[in-house]
């Protein structure tokens, strides 16, 4: 909430710890003891609260929040608040009926409360915050009255207080605090506004004539119109406003069609800071502005159509994006002037011109403008700021630049031919294609116009990126970076940064780069690539294979490398499983590498068996015929050690009782039958009792197969046979 902005006495003692001894004014009549309440810090807390006969007199009640209590028909009546400290205090939010007989109210927030019947005809009020208060109190001191829920008088504190569509005739205002109140639609009629602080004032559609108002402040068509007057939206079209001071008043949106503006203040000093009068599309149509101060005024978007500027003073003022048609600018200060996006064409000062949607001339402000493709040839440019301008195919034949800034700005395909750039910053200016002064293109300078002719074609200093070679081979695709410096200007299409080469073996990479003054320069890379990795096979044994004990060929490894060579051949480890040398067994190859050092992908295994040799069939023999009617036969064969002699029979117990030899019977019009093996004692030999199946067929047409199989751990694999030894035999049924 807003104090006044000019603060009355009564308000500056109590902020001072003041009495009215200090003032000069009457003292209360003091009791004989005073009884003090606590206030608590930070909260405003007050115990005991407040009841009827207090005296609270001298007491320091800074900061007390009596919101909450109910003081109902509590009579305080000759209260004795000498030197209390009750500025910006919280008072109670039901004060039906209370007596204020001479107390001292300076500045206590009454927000909310309720003051119906409430006696106050005697008591101080000066800054008083009345916000939101319901009922009417029964008296109140002459020249305040109880207006929409404010307590209004001279020194009231009324600042963003919501007083539209009120009466405040008569009323004496004359240093209420007001800044940010609206006023819209009141009678003012007789009001004396006076001193009353008036900053952010709202207003519009009032009634009558006040009887006075703050100094630089006047009534115009039913609005308070002055230095800091709220006018968003103001309907002010034909309204005459010459000679005001309007420095920072708020006039976005408004209509000042024909509105006289001459001689008035836009934009000019306010408390020592630079303000801008706010013309965001304003309507200024066929406004008469002549004389007008508005320095840095911001006025986009406007309608100024056929508006009369003579003698006005824009400088640095913002007019883009503005209708200016038949707008007299002829005599208008416009240095420092921004600008942009302007519809229609306004009469303008000798030098200036307008173009493109702008307003240029000498001192203009076209900071980032986009300015290209435009004629600009002849123009004067003298001390116009063009800093990050894009002129990009502009001509600017002629042109005065004496002074300008052009930092940053595009100059690609404009011409300056016969520019006058005496004095012109142009660091950082993109050059290219530029006709320069001189008639020379800036791509035929080291760093466009202005600087020394390249003669000299761009350098490569070449080098190959995360790799060096191994014995002269680069293991991977080779990126050469090329690193090209020129001391022009390079042309990026024409200069690639990087080359990588493709595929094995011998490489030679080449690249040229042109600069901007047609200079070329070649460079050239070579050396040899091998990304390939060794092949690694297993010899020797067979992965899936089973080998009879004694018998197994020797594993070994082959490594085949075609580009760089074999740098490292592949070495063999054998791990087993088995027992006395049956069982299964991996043969691994690793640790190959090329000469260029690349190792091979991963391992290579085979994995294989060795198991029992298979001696033959004992029973029956190759080619034997065995009779249906039997229903069984018995197979007998043995099983042989390393050496070629018969497993002993501990050993051949041993595989049967594990089940780990069997016979298979395959043939026509049969399912696979199987018999497991046991020894036999007699034969001396490993036995197996097939069942006969009842759908064999009888005669020599139809062969079947007898097949041993041994498991060693990786599965059923028929028994190894040793030299010419059959297995499996063909057999025969009758």
């Amino acid at each position: 909430m807003k104090l006044t902005s000019r603060p009355s006495t009564w308000v500056i003692a109590a902020a001072l710890g003041l009495g009215a001894a200090a003032l000069g004014l009457p003292a209360l009549s003091a009791s004989a003891a005073a009884t003090c309440p606590t206030v608590a810090a930070g909260t405003g807390t007050v115990t005991p609260p407040p009841a009827p006969g207090d005296d609270w007199s001298g007491c320091n009640l800074t900061g007390a929040d009596l919101y909450d209590y109910t003081v109902d028909n509590v009579d305080l009546s000759n209260a004795n608040l000498t030197s209390a400290d009750l500025v910006f205090a919280k008072v109670a939010s039901n004060l039906t009926d209370a007596n204020f007989s001479d107390a001292n109210l300076t500045g206590v927030n009454l927000t909310a409360a309720t003051v119906t019947g409430a006696i106050m005809a005697t008591a101080t009020l000066d800054g008083v915050v009345t916000f939101n208060t319901t009922g009417a109190p029964a008296s109140l001191p002459a020249s305040w009255a109880d207006v929409k829920d404010y307590i209004v008088g001279p020194t009231a504190n009324l600042g963003d207080a919501q007083l539209d569509n009120v009466s405040l005739a008569g009323l004496d205002l004359d240093q209420a605090g007001m800044d940010g109140t609206n006023l819209s639609g009141d009678n003012i009629t007789g009001t004396d506004f006076g001193d009353a602080g008036f900053l952010d004032v709202s207003s519009g559609g009032d009634t009558g004539t006040p009887a006075s108002l703050p100094a630089d402040w006047a009534e115009v068509d039913g609005y308070l119109v002055g230095p800091t007057a709220y006018l968003n939206g103001a309907s002010l079209a034909d309204a005459d406003l010459s000679g005001l001071d309007l420095s920072v008043a708020n006039l976005s949106d408004a209509n000042l069609d024909g509105a006289n503006l001459s001689n008035a203040t836009l934009g000019d000093l306010y408390d020592g800071l630079q303000g801008s009068t706010n013309l965001h599309q304003a309507n200024l149509e066929h406004a008469n502005l002549t004389d007008v101060q508005a320095p840095d005024a911001l006025i986009t978007d406007a309608n100024l159509t056929d508006a009369t500027l003579t003698g006005a003073n824009l400088t640095d003022g913002d007019l883009a994006n503005s209708d200016v048609s038949g707008a007299d600018l002829s005599q208008t200060t416009l240095t420092g002037l921004q600008s942009g996006g302007m519809t229609g064409t306004a009469a303008l000062p000798a030098d200036w011109n307008q173009v493109g949607g702008y307003i240029i001339g000498p001192g203009a402000n076209l900071t980032g403008a986009s300015l290209s493709g435009l004629d600009l040839s002849g123009d004067d440019l003298d001390g116009a700021n063009l800093t990050s301008a894009d002129l990009t195919g502009a001509d600017l034949t002629g042109a005065d630049l004496t002074d300008g800034e052009l930092a940053s700005a595009n100059l690609t395909d404009a011409s300056l031919d016969n520019a006058t750039t005496t004095s012109a910053d142009f660091t950082g200016v993109t050059w290219l294609n530029t006709t320069c002064p001189d008639g020379s293109n800036s791509n035929a300078h080291d760093a466009g116009c202005f600087s020394p002719l390249d003669t000299s074609p761009p350098v490569s200093d070449p080098e190959i990126i995360e790799q060096s070679p191994v014995k002269g081979w680069y293991a991977y695709p080779v990126m050469v970076e090329w690193n090209w410096t020129d001391s022009g200007t390079l042309v990026a299409s024409e200069c690639p940064e990087y080359s990588t080469t493709t595929g094995n073996g011998p490489f030679k990479l080449t690249a040229s780069c042109t600069d901007l003054a047609g200079n070329t320069g070649t460079a050239s890379m070579s050396g040899k690539v091998d990304a390939s990795a060794p092949v690694v096979t297993v010899t020797g044994v067979a992965a899936g294979r089973m080998y009879a004990v004694g018998h197994v060929p020797a594993p070994g490894c082959a490594t085949r490398e075609t580009i760089s060579g074999v740098g490292t051949a592949a070495r063999l480890s054998v791990s087993n499983g088995a027992s006395h040398g049956i069982g299964p067994f991996t043969a691994t190859c690793a640790g190959a590498l090329s000469v260029a050092g690349i190792p091979q992908a991963s391992p290579v295994s085979a994995q294989y068996a060795v198991g029992y040799g298979f001696g033959g069939f004992i029973a029956p023999r190759s080619g034997g015929t065995i009779t249906k009617s039997s229903r069984s036969f018995t197979v007998t064969f043995r099983l042989l050690t390393a050496s070629g002699a018969p497993i002993s029979a501990g050993t051949a117990k041993a595989f049967a009782w594990d089940q780990d030899v069997r016979v298979e019977l395959t043939g026509p019009r049969i399912k696979t039958t199987l018999a497991w093996c046991g020894w036999s004692r007699s034969a001396k030999a490993l036995a197996c009792t097939i069942k006969i199946p009842a759908r064999v067929r009888s005669g020599r047409g139809y062969r079947y197969d007898l097949t041993v199989q041994e498991n060693v751990g990786t599965g059923w694999h028929t028994a190894p046979v040793i030299r010419r030894i059959a297995n499996p035999e063909v057999i025969h049924f009758r």
